[in-house]
């Protein structure tokens, strides 16, 4: 539609593959577009004409923002002292009156651990997103003394964040409850990617929603933007249920201790683990802060064994 913009802005996550922040801004024309009625067939019908039409983004009104991901990038080696680092966000800081929602796509550090530092400058807006993340988001923010208002999407369901409208679609990757997101605008539809690959016999959950994403490809996409580690090499990628498998013709091989590493948030590898050490009646110890408070979650909302 003519009478509106859609400005994409990614304050992370384009240089490197961290530090995750996407800004979706929906601007509206402040006047109305010049119109010429023309006769055709006895009918009167409305044409637009924009030819020769130059618009100054400045008579566009800023109508609504929705945000997806939040998350945190990792220092270089010359970096000392530097933990992680955070998305600048000093450009939404007098817009927050038009942030209608962040939504998250999945549970990484690079993905939602930023949240804690910028949800009150943000305006504190709601949080949009999957069981699991929702629960690892929760977390962090008691360390900050926050609530966050976290709300659980359901997939398949269309949620309205005032002109845009979304539609929440599973995914596979190497962390449980990830997700695509489908953002409807008036000028056409965006499908935002992020993190995946498609695992037909994932260990956890159910495999790819191929028929939503074959039904927004069919409807109209006018923009996708998709990041995969590794897509540009031919071929698949051998599905996480594999590893279950390796676990367990180690274990059966190792007589001593059993030692795993992994990131805290790989619920599903840690739950493969677990599920081997078990058939070989061993001890489960979980090292680390991180570890066992992320486990501790996962087994409350019946993630874990």
């Amino acid at each position: 539609m003519n009478n509106y913009i859609v400005r994409f802005i990614p304050l992370g996550g384009i240089v490197g593959v961290t530090k995750n922040m996407y800004v979706y801004e929906l601007y509206k024309l402040k006047v109305k577009t010049p119109s010429f009625a023309k006769a055709s067939e006895g009918r009167e019908k409305l044409k637009v004409n924009v030819k020769n039409t130059r618009i100054n983004p400045e008579e566009y009104k800023l109508q609504d923002i929705l945000i997806v991901d939040c998350g945190i990038g990792f220092p270089e080696a010359r970096e000392m002292g530097v933990d992680f680092v955070i998305p600048d966000i000093d450009y939404l800081k007098d817009k927050t009156d038009k942030i209608r929602a962040i939504l998250l796509s999945h549970g990484h550090e690079d993905h939602i651990t930023a949240l804690p530092y910028h949800y009150d400058a943000l305006g504190k807006p709601p949080l949009y997103t999957s069981k699991l993340t929702g629960a690892f988001i929760q977390n962090k923010f008691k360390e900050f003394n926050k609530t966050p208002n976290v709300q659980i999407v359901e997939y398949g369901k269309q949620y309205q964040f005032g002109g845009f409208r979304t539609q929440f679609i599973n995914i596979t990757h190497s962390i449980p409850d990830a997700m695509h997101i489908l953002i409807n605008t008036p000028v056409g539809n965006f499908y935002h990617g992020p993190d995946y690959k498609f695992d037909l016999t994932p260990p956890y959950g159910k495999g790819p929603d191929f028929y939503a994403i074959t039904k927004a490809g069919h409807d109209g996409v006018l923009c996708l933007l998709s990041d995969s580690l590794g897509a540009e090499r031919e071929g698949l990628t051998l599905s996480e249920a594999i590893v279950g498998k390796t676990f367990e013709d180690e274990m059966r091989t190792c007589k001593g201790k059993f030692i795993m590493t992994t990131f805290s948030s790989n619920i599903s590898r840690i739950n493969q683990c677990v599920e081997a050490a078990i058939k070989f009646n061993r001890k489960i110890v979980f090292l680390g802060r991180s570890m066992k408070e992320n486990t501790d979650l996962a087994k409350d909302i019946g993630y874990l064994r």
